[in-house]
């Protein structure tokens, strides 16, 4: 039991310490990429989160664990920024990645999915996944209609 724990707890402090080096390193190449010390101080939240955004496409691949927690701490950020098309992107390759890790019926696969269906909700791209009368425009907003409507649906 308790090499097991320590077992865990080491896999974590891995993971945390690859997103925590991960993050740093968003900083660092902003800083690299600009010969002008002011110009990087000036560099916006959504200018980070898109460089980290193409750097995910390639780092952690030996991580997968802490890139589906990258994966989710960027994601995080562009909906705190109403960036949602853009959260909703990295969701649904987080979704696949932790499928894959995990299978569809995990936890974190769920959380997933929630935290994907939060950001889906101002985009274009919800109606592609989820039936009309879930959406706030439904024709009908009685109660009934509603749940007859879904349950036909599902």
């Amino acid at each position: 039991m308790a090499r097991q724990q320590a077992h865990v707890a080491g896999r974590e402090a891995r993971r945390a310490e690859a997103v925590q080096t991960f993050v740093l390193d968003i900083f660092r190449a902003n800083s690299d990429r600009q010969q002008d010390p002011a110009r990087a101080r000036d560099t916006t939240a959504r200018q980070l989160l898109d460089l980290g955004t193409e750097r995910l496409q390639s780092a952690l691949q030996d991580a997968p664990e802490s890139r589906a927690e990258v994966m989710k701490t960027l994601s995080d950020m562009y909906y705190e920024l109403q960036l949602d098309e853009q959260a909703a992107a990295i969701e649904g390759n987080r979704i696949a990645l932790l499928r894959q890790l995990y299978g569809p019926d995990d936890r974190r696969v769920a959380e997933a999915l929630l935290a994907f269906a939060s950001s889906l909700h101002s985009t274009n791209a919800a109606t592609r996944f989820f039936p009309p009368c879930w959406m706030p425009n439904a024709s009908s907003t009685r109660p009934a209609t509603i749940r007859r409507a879904c349950a036909a649906s599902c």
